[in-house]
């Protein structure tokens, strides 16, 4: 694996079947277990625009990856309307479900893109 913080989380996530630009580019650092939960640091919060909806990734992300699927995320929120927390995103017949609050909405995969 690379020395890079992205480099490492991209390898790491496409090993799972995920999208490499899944998360944002420009960590500080990355902690990635061997049993997949991770921790992931960005020098300051980071927000974006996916297919309509607002994405804010804070300072530190952390989950577990199963899979192809993050479980138990933390530091991820989307906006549609209101601000809710990510919770989990899981790959779906060649989709990205994501939980956010309490709904659960599909985008394509073409959207995380490295």
């Amino acid at each position: 694996m690379s020395d890079s913080p992205d480099d490492r989380t991209r390898e790491v996530l496409r090993a799972h079947g995920l999208p490499e630009g899944l998360m944002p580019a420009g960590l500080s650092a990355a902690e990635i277990d061997a049993d997949g939960r991770f921790r992931l640091s960005l020098p300051k919060r980071v927000e974006r625009e996916i297919a309509g909806y607002r994405v804010r990734y804070d300072t530190r992300i952390e989950g577990r990856l199963q899979g192809a699927a993050i479980e138990g995320l933390k530091g991820v929120d989307a906006k549609q309307g209101l601000w809710f927390g990510v919770a989990a995103i899981r790959e779906d017949a060649g989709k990205l479900a994501f939980q956010v609050g309490p709904v659960q909405v599909r985008l394509s995969k073409r959207h995380f893109q490295a």
